[in-house]
């Protein structure tokens, strides 16, 4: 009975604060939102305590996690309509959803256990933060109004989805059965490309966009590389096209061959293997 007193005072607390564009604060305390439960916060929220989340929390303002926030089977929804800024403590989510349409920075590092929900909403990650999705965690959804702008690392081997973009520009990547012992594997994109020199295989490199692969740790051994075409203006002929590498931005890019292509060059997809120790990727025409 205990509990059932404390979570219904924490609601009684939430609608209040909601009115008043105030800021919902856990002072210490521990905080259980059980399986089933759902816990609304229409303001800034900082948690100064330890919030066990079993249930549903939904944060419409900021977030600062200065404490412990375990995410048990829970989900955690972002839907603010302006700008969130997320502190999360470098700490984990189960499952964690973006609505609303606002733009969410992190500032600091974060993980998904178990899913990543992409509906309405841009995550902007910090430049010298991890963004990390982990073993066997899926992707749902992904477009030009829900992505994730910066670096995004999976944990594992198997088929990696990035469900990144830029400008506004949904550009997904995705490794299909990646190999390696233990690859801890970045992706993020670019716009636009630099010049870049055409190397073997290919007659002209894309200057649209290019995809940065970083190894955080473990070994990266081969993958299926799949992009995503979006306005690539050099590429008119999908049969033509072909994932290029290079080792540096604006370097050479060599051709990795072709696998599958679809559609064309204004809204498709091109597949290539890749067993190189390449770290930069383009889409580009094949002589």
């Amino acid at each position: 009975m205990r509990n059932c007193r404390i979570h219904i005072s924490i609601l009684v607390l939430i609608l209040s604060i909601s009115t008043a564009n105030a800021q919902f604060v856990n002072k210490g305390k521990i905080i259980t939102i059980s399986d089933g439960s759902v816990m609304t916060i229409q303001a800034d929220a900082l948690n100064e305590g330890a919030i066990r989340n079993a249930g549903t929390i939904y944060l419409s303002g900021d977030w600062t996690n200065i404490n412990s926030y375990l995410s048990q089977n829970g989900k955690f929804v972002l839907n603010g309509t302006s700008v969130q800024t997320i502190d999360h403590n470098e700490q984990t989510f189960y499952i964690l959803e973006l609505d609303g349409g606002g733009r969410k920075i992190f500032t600091t590092g974060a993980a998904v256990i178990n899913e990543l929900i992409l509906i309405s909403g841009i995550a902007e990650i910090a430049a010298t933060k991890t963004f990390l999705l982990r073993e066997d965690a899926t992707v749902t959804g992904g477009s030009d109004n829900s992505y994730i702008e910066g670096q995004m690392f999976f944990r594992g081997t198997g088929d990696l989805f990035f469900p990144v973009g830029k400008n506004g520009n949904y550009a997904p990547i995705e490794l299909i059965d990646v190999t390696g012992n233990n690859p801890e594997t970045g992706m993020e994109v670019f716009e636009p490309n630099p010049a870049s020199t055409p190397g073997f295989g290919v007659s002209e490199v894309s200057t649209v966009r290019y995809w940065l692969r970083t190894v955080a740790s473990g070994s990266f051994n081969d993958a299926q590389i799949k992009i995503t075409l979006n306005d690539e203006s050099q590429i008119t002929k999908i049969n033509k096209a072909v994932v290029a590498v290079s080792n540096t931005v604006g370097g050479e890019f060599t051709s990795l061959g072709q696998q599958f292509n679809s559609g064309d060059g204004n809204s498709g997809t091109i597949t290539s293997f890749d067993k190189s120790d390449a770290l930069v990727y383009a889409a580009a025409r094949e002589l």
